[in-house]
């Protein structure tokens, strides 16, 4: 598709994926009033998500959606 290798391509879009997944349950806890911080590893095994499994630029903006939520609901 973008003339990347197959599954780097799929690794990719997966990784996409995932994060998503992960910031909307993250953004869930946060309306729960839990800090993401302390469920980090339950929301993970929660969705059965390796955080491995996603690619850095995704982790770096499940980090920034995450935490600017987190500012909007603590301000």
């Amino acid at each position: 598709m973008f003339g990347f290798p197959e599954g780097l391509e799929y690794m990719i879009m997966n990784s996409s994926e995932l994060a998503d997944r992960v910031i909307d349950a993250f953004k869930d806890v946060i309306d729960e009033g839990k800090n993401p911080e302390d469920v980090e590893a339950e929301v993970y095994a929660s969705l059965n998500i390796n955080p491995n499994d996603i690619i850095h630029s995704d982790r770096v903006r499940i980090l920034n959606e995450v935490n600017a939520y987190w500012e909007e609901c603590n301000a």
